[in-house]
């Protein structure tokens, strides 16, 4: 899609909306679905009823399309940047409506980039589909023993119970990529296969099944809890058990054993590092707005502390370009006063089972995590990924429960960690510090629409 000036767009809308005006004999309007349901009308008709071949190939515009991407993120977006992208059908048939002129007639075409910016799809909320929402999911404070001002971000309230809801929304919309960019019709899917403990296996086969996409290949562990087995399977997920402790699994070899051959394997995201990169981006900058002193997190596959930890480089980026994400809510001076940390388990057997891998293999996550916090130790340090003791995340839990939230030992391990690290005396942090608390959540395995 075309590069042009926002402004443009700003302009050819608003001498759309007074012809609008005119055409619907309104004296104040409503900019609400219904309006541009009409808008979508008219346009139509404009098509039909034009004397030009040229308008008359011309596709209409929808009015979800009108309502969600192009006045959310033109008129009432104050930050998208300079530029911003719409097909060359969408521009000519908006500007041949306002000005009876091509685009290209009344106004420029960017040939390359004139700024770093967001792209125009992250204008508007789209998770979760049930009720985008920016933030998704609730920020509350709890009641810690000794401090002030301790936040919890809760995961567990969305669909199936976890944050591995955000990553599979991305994977369901990778698919829908494909299927929009496809110039041959409908094209091959190629399957996904998985190494799951369950929360990410059952929160992608949820969302690959809304839409009919190839059922989720999940490799378990022989010893899975026969519930959470049952839930995948009764998810239509296709499943094949190994005993994991025993065999270190490579991309390859998951795979191998899932019988995937040419498909994608999530585990270690070799193929699909794109997207890899943007499973938690949302959730890492309604992170990022609540400006924490400290944030501790539990630290799995690592690719939650990545995200993060990703987006506050892009963030520190885009400043020295003098360019602010238009997600990221608190200036520079905010950002650099955060400190993250990720809690993660080394012994088999330990009730943090989701943090536990006997291998890390291909997961290029923990590397990624250090670099980062190398390249900004200045005001990074000491953040980085700790083991965390049974103990504390225990206490945790009891904290948790305390407080009515809805967790596990390993979604709520970072609390864990911030105990076990004031306890010991390894962080001195102040009573009045504003300490964030990333609640990962709990699976549900309740039935999934």
């Amino acid at each position: 899609m075309p590069s042009v000036f926002k402004q443009d767009v700003k302009i050819t809308l608003e001498v759309c909306y007074q012809i609008i005006q005119k055409e619907l004999n309104l004296k104040k309007p409503r900019y609400d679905i219904h309006y541009f349901n009409d808008f979508s009308k008219l346009l139509e008709q404009f098509i039909t009823n034009s004397p030009k071949p040229t308008i008359r190939k011309l596709r209409t515009i929808t009015s979800s399309t009108l309502f969600n991407k192009i006045y959310y993120s033109v008129t009432r977006s104050k930050e998208v940047g300079f530029e911003i992208n719409f097909s060359m059908n969408t521009l000519d048939l908006l500007c041949n409506y306002a000005f009876d002129l091509n685009w290209r007639e009344r106004f420029k075409i960017l040939t390359e980039p004139i700024h770093v910016t967001d792209s125009v799809e992250f204008a508007f909320a789209m998770f979760p589909k049930s009720n985008p929402s920016f933030p998704a999911t609730p920020t509350i404070p709890i009641r810690v023993p000794g401090y002030k001002h301790v936040f919890l971000k809760d995961e567990s309230l969305n669909p199936t119970g976890t944050h591995k809801d955000r990553m599979a929304y991305e994977i369901g919309k990778f698919y829908w990529e494909i299927i929009k960019n496809s110039t041959d019709g409908q094209p091959r899917l190629r399957d996904l296969s998985l190494l799951t403990y369950g929360c990410a296996g059952l929160a992608i086969q949820t969302e690959l099944k809304k839409y009919n996409y190839p059922n989720l290949k999940v490799l378990i562990d022989v010893n899975m809890d026969p519930a959470i087995k049952a839930a995948l399977k009764d998810a239509k997920c296709e499943i094949f058990e190994y005993d994991l402790s025993n065999i270190e699994f490579n991309s390859e070899k998951i795979l191998e054993v899932t019988n995937n051959k040419g498909g994608y394997d999530l585990t270690f995201g070799k193929g699909m590092e794109k997207v890899k990169k943007r499973y938690y981006d949302w959730l890492s900058f309604e992170i990022l707005n609540q400006s924490p002193d400290y944030c501790f997190m539990p630290f799995g596959s690592g690719d939650l502390m990545t995200n993060v930890l990703n987006t506050v480089d892009l963030s520190l980026r885009g400043f020295a370009d003098n360019f602010k994400p238009n997600r990221l809510f608190i200036n520079e001076n905010q950002l650099r006063k955060c400190h993250f940390f990720g809690a993660t388990a080394t012994e088999k057997g330990t009730i943090m089972d989701k943090l536990y891998s006997p291998y890390f293999g291909e997961n290029t996550n923990m590397a990624s995590c250090k670099e980062i916090v190398t390249r900004y130790k200045d005001f990074l340090d000491p953040s980085g990924i700790y083991v965390v003791k049974e103990a504390y995340t225990k206490k945790a839990m009891k904290i948790a429960k305390e407080n009515n939230i809805t967790c596990e030992p390993s979604g709520i391990a970072g609390l864990g960690l911030f105990l076990q690290q004031t306890d010991s005396g390894e962080l001195n942090i102040s009573k009045t510090s504003k300490i964030l608390i990333v609640n990962t959540g709990k699976l549900k395995l309740g039935h999934h629409e």
